[in-house]
Parts: C-alpha cells; structure tokens; sequence
C-alpha cells in the first residue's frame, strides 16, 4: 500500500436482472461469493459462463482488484434482495446487495 490515507472504493451495480426469483437467488449467490472473495476473475467467469446480466461487471472487477491491491482481505454481505420484495412480482426480478470491503 502506497499511502497511509483511508481509501474509499465505490463500485455501483445490479446483480441479475429479469430471471424468476429461485434463478436470481442462485445467480446472485454466485456473484456474492466472487465479490466476497474479492476474486474478479471468478466474478467474470461467473458472468459469462450462466449469461448471468449483471450491468455493472466491470466497475466491481475494477474495485475487486485496487480493494486487493490496497491490501483488503473480503467483503462482507451487508444486505441482499430482490425486486420481489418491492413489486411481489416473482417471475422477472433484480438483485441487489450491499457489500463492505474489510
């Protein structure tokens, strides 16, 4: 780590989007591992390998590598949901997570 300051990393971005609510839940987790391991590649391979439509891919791989590179150790799942729990709607929704950094 080159400087001794705080560091703040942001990255914004949906998990899956329009699958029924079981396939959101699986893809998600998928994701949440890659994420919590801080591990890009994994996230990326998961992204391809189940076309999993994650819009912000690229910005969380971004963050993932400078969080290691900063010397971050994994993120922790502050809060996951879906779509569901604000239209009820199961057949088509869109994941989201808070995730923390350590």
């Amino acid at each position: 780590r080159m400087q001794e300051e705080p560091v703040l990393l942001m990255a914004s971005s949906d998990l899956s989007h329009f699958e029924p609510q079981a396939r959101a839940r699986e893809h998600d987790e998928r994701l949440l591992q890659a994420i919590c391991a801080l591990d890009s590649d994994r996230l990326q391979q998961a992204v391809r390998e189940r076309a999993i439509r994650m819009c912000g891919e690229a910005a969380v791989a971004c963050v993932l590598q400078a969080a290691r590179g900063l010397g971050a150790g994994c993120g922790v799942v502050a809060r996951h949901g879906t779509s569901v729990e604000a239209s009820g709607d199961p057949g088509s929704v869109t994941g989201y997570a808070g995730i923390v950094i350590e």
